[in-house]
């Protein structure tokens, strides 16, 4: 069941989406993507999010989120439109939190750096990257010295256009590869394994509309969840290309 949005607060101005900042009934405040971004957005990250979650990356809570008609029709927030009715994507506002730096990323437990950066290679999601000259990270951090750290944003997962070299050479958490040791492998296989057999239960509780013509049984939806089922069976169909890191 989702939980229902009582107030647009605004519009931010951070991300390529730019999700709206909305209250729900209960108080909690989410940052949310609605039709605006397209079905195949929400879909995207609604997938890539439950994969996260079930491997146990920080990540905020999120939730799908209902938007009611009356709330956008006398709303006066600029860019209302693109936000929609209907079920929505929310996810939950960190207090006090702020994108992170280059140095600070340096300073996340190299544990927790291999394991997104193995994430968003599984997922083949290209939109993390930071350097010393900059980039996009979609980590957000609360605290300096010890940043506690959170992934956001993954509107770009399962892209199978990804540019690996591009990958390495520019992820937030790059450095991470060095653990890619064999035990490192041999912990993280059975739990990308056990991840994955959740798949087809993720995908269903996705709500109607935001599949092709509101059937996720079409034929166009069957050939996309196929479509990620391959993407993520990498590391069992060719474990020695997926763990060398080659597509």
């Amino acid at each position: 069941m989702s939980v229902t949005i009582s107030e647009i607060i605004r519009r931010s101005e951070q991300g390529v989406t730019r999700p709206f900042l909305c209250r729900s009934a209960t108080g909690s405040v989410y940052f949310v993507k609605g039709s605006g971004v397209g079905k195949g957005q929400l879909r995207v990250e609604w997938m890539a999010g439950c994969l996260a979650r079930s491997l146990g990356l920080p990540i905020p809570d999120f939730d799908q989120v209902e938007i009611p008609r009356e709330l956008i029709k006398h709303s006066s927030v600029a860019g209302i439109a693109d936000l929609g009715t209907g079920i929505a994507f929310g996810s939950s506002l960190i207090q006090s939190a702020q994108e992170i730096r280059y140095l600070q990323s340096q300073a996340v437990d190299l544990t927790t750096q291999a394991k997104i950066l193995l994430f968003d290679w599984w997922v083949q999601n290209g939109d993390r990257t930071l350097t010393a000259l900059g980039g996009n990270p979609n980590v957000i951090c609360t605290g300096r010295k010890v940043p506690q750290i959170s992934i956001i944003d993954h509107h770009a997962a399962f892209d199978e256009e990804l540019d690996a070299s591009a990958l390495w050479g520019s992820h937030v958490f790059t450095g991470g590869r060095q653990l890619w040791t064999p035990s490192f492998i041999a912990e993280m296989t059975p739990r990308l394994a056990a991840t994955m057999a959740q798949l087809s239960g993720f995908w269903s509780q996705m709500p109607e509309p935001w599949f092709p013509n509101e059937d996720p049984k079409s034929d166009v939806s069957a050939l996309e969840f196929t479509r990620l089922h391959k993407i993520l069976n990498r590391p069992f169909d060719s474990p020695d290309s997926f763990w060398n890191g080659v597509l």
